[in-house]
């Protein structure tokens, strides 16, 4: 969630530089969120093979995995759309940055990751926008996804975070 946090930052930090420098900054980040979920989706196979219980149970995970990746990926065409429009779109992905960082944070915080640094600041994130004649159709697009697949990866944060309740409160009693 974080490095996908950091990888959505970037690209909106530097969405209007269409520098060399700037794509192998975005690269970086893909690639940091990338690992991450690699290393998300090792310790899933690890629990899968040590769990002992209907591994039904288990799909929210399975749903956190598979939209931590469509989110990742969801960015990565964000980034690609900024050599199709004009920059000045920056205040609309700037709000969406502000609005995702808060609940990708708060998120990671129900899974029990501990904060790296300071959290966003209070932007409300209106949708409405999405339907402005002014935004540019591909930012549109790219936005719409972006926002349907966090409000999913969100909610299937929750859930694995209540299975992990479950889970401990499962254990205490035995």
């Amino acid at each position: 969630l974080r490095a996908n946090r950091d990888y959505l930052r970037t690209v909106v930090r530097i969405f209007a530089d269409r520098s060399d420098v700037a794509g192998r900054e975005m690269r970086e980040r893909r690639r940091d969120a990338a690992l991450a979920a690699i290393n998300a989706e090792e310790s899933f196979q690890r629990l899968l093979g040590e769990h002992g219980g209907d591994s039904g149970v288990l799909a929210p995970v399975m749903t956190f995995l598979t939209y931590v990746r469509r989110f990742t990926v969801s960015i990565a065409a964000l980034a690609v759309s900024r050599h199709a429009v004009d920059p000045p779109t920056a205040t609309v992905l700037e709000q969406f940055s502000a609005v995702a960082t808060r609940r990708l944070d708060d998120a990671a915080a129900h899974l029990g990751t501990p904060a790296t640094d300071a959290p966003a600041p209070a932007v409300s994130w209106n949708p409405d926008v999405l339907g402005s004649p002014s935004l540019d159709p591909i930012v549109r697009a790219r936005l719409t996804r972006l926002s349907r697949q966090l409000d999913t990866l969100v909610s299937s944060a929750e859930d694995v975070a209540a299975l992990g309740s479950a889970e401990l409160d499962a254990r205490r009693r035995s």
